[in-house]
């Protein structure tokens, strides 16, 4: 096959690693396994998938202020020119980020964070559920510093709802921690869903691809474990994994309240912790 011949098709085909090609297969099966069980079909993600390489070739591989033609975008991305210009010409609402940080969001931060709202080793306090019960910290005054678009009522309606927060027989206030992911609501948990992956696999390909300094993004790996031990490694991931994040959490809150003086540049971070309990040994 000479270069003159050569379609951008089968100029990947040929350059594919194929050891890459393994790995990027291995961590798209729970994904497609994901996509199945919600009657998403291939066909479907093809049509996604030529809308996402068109876009990452647009924002992330321009020339500078030189416009990237048909013919380039093509030559980067495999998709057939007939096929550039008409995604060109269409409207991409799908690859629209869906704004879901919710005021539910930003509630509990402030709350596992402020010291008012918090006990010494960071769990939530049980809050009144109205100011005007004596009390100057209240599940209305906290809801407050969230928003003042939307009562206090509402939003504990909604996180109530949510299996999020409770009120006990005394009015008072209570944070299920171990509840921050809606149980019932598929838009709610879907912004979750797709905000931890993306910054996840974010820091990953960062890592593989940069050369400036590697970020955080390490695991425990151990085979060959009873269930007893599981279950043990679980909840002490829990328990660990838990004090980390409030950790993090309150030093954010405190470095954020600083930045509201002027000097905040519209960076944002993400630490997580996961773990995974599974009886399938294969890995990549």
């Amino acid at each position: 096959m000479n270069a003159s011949s050569a379609t951008p098709e089968t100029i990947a085909a040929v350059d594919a690693d194929p050891i890459l090609l393994r790995a990027v297969a291995y961590l798209l099966r729970p994904l497609v396994r994901f996509l199945i069980a919600n009657g998403i079909t291939y066909p479907t993600l093809s049509e996604l998938l030529k809308r996402v390489y068109l876009r990452v070739v647009q924002e992330d591989f321009a020339l500078g202020t030189r416009r990237l033609t048909d013919s380039r975008v093509s030559l980067l991305s495999g998709l057939h020119r007939k096929d550039v210009k008409r995604l060109r010409e269409e409207p991409d609402e799908a690859l629209e980020t869906p704004r879901m940080v919710t005021w539910g969001s930003r509630l509990i931060s402030l709350w596992l964070a402020l010291p008012e709202y918090c006990g010494a080793a960071g769990e939530p306090r049980p809050l009144p559920r109205l100011s005007s019960q004596g009390k100057e910290h209240s599940f209305e005054s906290l809801a407050a510093r969230v928003t003042r678009d939307i009562g206090a009522r509402g939003i504990l309606d909604e996180l109530t709802r949510n299996h999020i927060a409770r009120v006990d027989e005394n009015d008072l206030v209570h944070l299920e921690v171990k509840a921050f992911v809606p149980r019932e609501d598929n838009l709610k948990k879907l912004h979750y869903f797709a905000n931890n992956l993306h910054d996840h696999l974010a820091a990953a390909v960062h890592n593989m691809t940069s050369q400036t300094p590697p970020l955080l993004e390490r695991s425990v790996q151990i085979s060959n474990l009873s269930d007893q031990a599981m279950l043990a490694l679980e909840k002490l991931a829990e328990q660990q994994g838990m004090a980390a994040l409030l950790a993090v959490n309150e030093t954010a809150q405190s470095l954020c309240a600083q930045s509201d003086r002027g000097t905040a540049t519209g960076g944002r971070i993400r630490f997580g912790v996961y773990f995974l309990r599974d009886q399938n040994k294969t890995e990549f």
